[in-house]
């Protein structure tokens, strides 16, 4: 009795059971059997209870998708993504920031200085005991060419000085030579006028020029802010047939150039002094007496030249008639030439 009572109780449960059934699945070329929910019940031989069943997931097909995004600022998003056919599933997210870097440079434009040193030039001291360099507001800038040597004086005169001495100094060439100046400004009671004056010494035949001079004036850089004033004067050196020993060239506020006629020789003009009269030809005739003698000449290279005025290579007495010959004919209001 009790026997069928619990066969009867075993088959209600076994009827009231889920059914399962089994899916085929290829992996790696075997069939495998795994079972899923269905309509139909089917339990394992053997079994003397009832067994829990886990499904498991099923997939057939994987698709890998990757994104990459580029944003204004230079920044890539990556993202790769998983899709099965049950759900797609993120496995990677990342973001690479590139941060951009720009350099600027910025140029500012200062205006110079108007009282920096000047690089190239000699500074020269003045000799003047009472300057005050509080007040200087110019430079005087001097250029003699190489193989030359110059005098170079500044003074000035004002209500309380005339022409004192401001510098005085000996240059040779090749160089620049700067003097600073102290500024006035010129009215009827207070001034003060500067004067240069430059001696060249050089050329061919190493002779002195008549001294160059030139008159300036310098504004007061306390009354005149920004007023600082710079003069250059450049001497050069040629053969140019002028009388003069020397030719203004260029002239301007700032920039004066002046040509020194060394190297021109007026013939006759023995004793260098612009003019061919009696005093050259005595000059010849001594020059011949020494040389007769056996003494030894006394006459530069450059008076050399001009006491030959036959061009026989030879100083001699004929030299001396043809100076006094030339020199008459000036006298009469002629024009004499030492061409024959």
């Amino acid at each position: 009795m009790r026997h069928k009572k619990f066969l009867s109780i075993l088959a209600a449960a076994a009827m009231a059971a889920t059914p399962v059934s089994f899916n085929v699945y290829a992996e790696g070329g075997e069939e495998i059997k795994q079972p899923t929910q269905s309509g139909e019940g089917i339990l394992p031989d053997g079994a003397d209870e009832p067994i829990t069943l886990t499904t498991a997931p099923v997939t057939t097909k994987q698709t890998v998708t990757t994104t990459t995004v580029t944003t204004g600022e230079k920044s890539t998003v990556t993202t790769s993504s998983v899709t099965t056919q049950k759900k797609p599933v993120t496995t990677t997210s990342s973001v690479t920031k590139t941060k951009l870097t720009t350099t600027t440079t910025k140029v500012t434009t200062v205006p110079a200085t108007t009282t920096a040193p000047v690089e190239t030039a000699i500074k020269v001291e003045p000799v003047c005991e009472h300057i005050n360099k509080a007040d200087i507001n110019g430079r005087i800038l001097v250029d003699v060419p190489e193989g030359a040597t110059a005098n170079i004086s500044i003074e000035y005169s004002s209500p309380e000085y005339d022409a004192h001495e401001y510098y005085n100094t000996h240059i040779k060439g090749g160089e620049v030579y700067a003097f600073d100046v102290e500024g006035r400004d010129v009215s009827d009671d207070d001034y003060r006028i500067y004067k240069i004056m430059v001696t060249v010494t050089g050329g061919k035949y190493n002779i002195t020029a008549d001294a160059y001079a030139d008159s300036f004036t310098i504004p007061d850089g306390n009354d005149n802010p920004d007023s600082f004033r710079e003069i250059s004067y450049k001497f050069t050196i040629d053969d140019d047939d002028i009388d003069s020993s020397w030719t203004v060239v260029k002239d301007t506020d700032k920039e004066k150039e002046i040509a020194v006629h060394l190297d021109y020789v007026m013939i006759g003009d023995v004793n260098n002094d612009s003019t061919v009269d009696a005093s050259d030809a005595s000059m010849v005739l001594a020059e011949y007496s020494r040389l007769s003698t056996g003494g030894s000449s006394t006459l530069s290279d450059k008076q050399i030249i001009a006491a030959n005025v036959n061009r026989d290579s030879a100083i001699d007495a004929a030299d001396a008639s043809d100076i006094l010959v030339y020199y008459s004919i000036t006298l009469t209001g002629g024009t004499p030439s030492w061409d024959k």
